[in-house]
């Protein structure tokens, strides 16, 4: 399980329980841009039984390993 973040986060999404044993300590973030492709835009880090990360761009975001 990964340290706790430093400062708050802007966006933290539950782990469902079915995947928090095998959840890595880390996640993808993707973003949907105007030309409807999905790209890399920050990191999410494992606190506890969520996922924490900063909005670095606005749109739609998914968290998940691709």
């Amino acid at each position: 399980e990964a340290a706790a973040l430093k400062q708050k986060a802007d966006i933290c999404l539950k782990i469902p329980a079915s995947m928090l044993p095998s959840a890595p300590d880390s996640m993808p973030v993707w973003r949907l841009n105007g030309s409807s492709v999905w790209e890399e835009t920050a990191t999410a880090q494992r606190v506890g039984d969520e996922y924490c990360f900063f909005v670095t761009a606005l749109g739609r975001i998914n968290c998940d390993m691709r």
